[in-house]
């Protein structure tokens, strides 16, 4: 069984997974990481026993700087605690994950991970109908010029996530090829899938000394680090 933990955006979630399947879950909306994070494990660990554990996943980003530094540093700590390893899975694609969930695409179809990074600037990774990786996470500001080209004739491009309504606002000329799907996120129910197959190829990071992908350098402000 792995631990999976999410916490990127302002939903904090947990769950267990055996190969997978989901057998625990648990989320709660809002950013108090810090307060919710290790009640909702102990919680957890009423029912599941911890010395069952074989791995944790934890989502490492890209997302808000202090809920990542939260849930890595639970996690690593944990993992020493119990002498198990951490997997992490990218989080850009546990969002593009939460959309296929529950929708069916054509072959030459595309979604676009977006992650909104405040102003008009957002997170994103492209994914082709199979959540096959078309290119790497990147930082993107978005505004009239920007063009999200199909590698098709007639595909379409399916924008999801929380930057997904920052750019239906700033892309509406496109909309006849582009799908906005704002309420996809990413959580921890969708992680088995990536945490199994990191743990069975032994992918594992450094409990010591991983850290988070935050894709730009955390801006400090008087002492107080920018989510």
């Amino acid at each position: 069984m792995i631990l999976n933990i999410e916490t990127s955006s302002s939903l904090c979630s947990i769950s267990v997974s055996e190969k997978t399947s989901m057998v625990y879950h648990d989320a709660y909306e809002g950013f108090s990481h810090a307060e919710s994070l290790a009640p909702m494990v102990e919680k957890c660990f009423k029912q599941i026993n911890k010395k069952d554990l074989k791995a944790i996943a934890i989502s490492k980003g890209p997302g808000s700087y202090t809920g990542l530094r939260i849930g890595t540093s639970f996690a690593k700590g944990l993992a020493f605690a119990l002498q198990i390893p951490i997997v992490s899975v990218n989080t850009l694609k546990l969002i593009a994950l939460d959309f296929l969930s529950s929708h069916e695409l054509n072959s030459k179809d595309q979604i676009i991970s977006m992650i909104d990074a405040r102003r008009d600037e957002v997170y994103m990774q492209l994914f082709d109908h199979e959540l096959s990786t078309l290119c790497s996470p990147t930082s993107k500001i978005l505004d009239d010029s920007c063009l999200f080209e199909p590698s098709a004739l007639g595909a379409q491009i399916y924008i999801v996530g929380s930057g997904a309504e920052k750019a239906q606002h700033l892309l509406a000329p496109q909309k006849s090829i582009l799908n906005f799907h704002t309420k996809c996120t990413a959580k921890a129910e969708n992680m088995a899938m990536i945490a199994h197959q990191k743990l069975i190829a032994q992918d594992f990071e450094s409990t010591a000394y991983f850290e988070p992908f935050y894709l730009k350098p955390v801006y400090i402000n008087n002492g107080k680090a920018k989510s």
